[in-house]
């Protein structure tokens, strides 16, 4: 679908030495808050939303049970995780707007909004 189009580019972007995990510490440094749902309706701040994201993927990841590099033990986000937690916010965004093309383009301004 287009929206996991969307996750794909944003994620190949920010992954674009294609390792396949970014590190906790670089997503903290790089993500940014402003349009995502929970702070344009006004329900959290930017260190709540980072928070969120942070743990949400580090818990998930499909089949990949640690968010740990065993080589380096640095905390890191995988792609997998990475694309649940947009998949999961896609859902929540459709639900809102009836999944037309205005929510398509709100979804992009969001997941894009977050990275780049």
């Amino acid at each position: 679908s287009n929206r996991s189009n969307i996750i794909e580019n944003v994620w190949n972007d920010l992954d674009s030495n294609n390792i396949g995990s970014i590190p906790t510490n670089e997503i903290s440094r790089i993500f940014r808050s402003e349009e995502h749902p929970l702070v344009t309706l006004g329900n959290a701040a930017h260190a709540e939303v980072l928070k969120q994201f942070v743990l949400l993927t580090r818990t998930g990841g499909g089949t990949l049970a640690s968010n740990i590099n065993i080589k380096t033990k640095i905390q890191v986000v995988y792609k997998q995780a990475f694309i649940d937690y947009y998949s999961d916010l896609s859902a929540g965004v459709s639900s809102i707007d009836n999944a037309d093309a205005t929510s398509d383009a709100f979804f992009e301004k969001v997941v894009v909004g977050n990275w780049l």
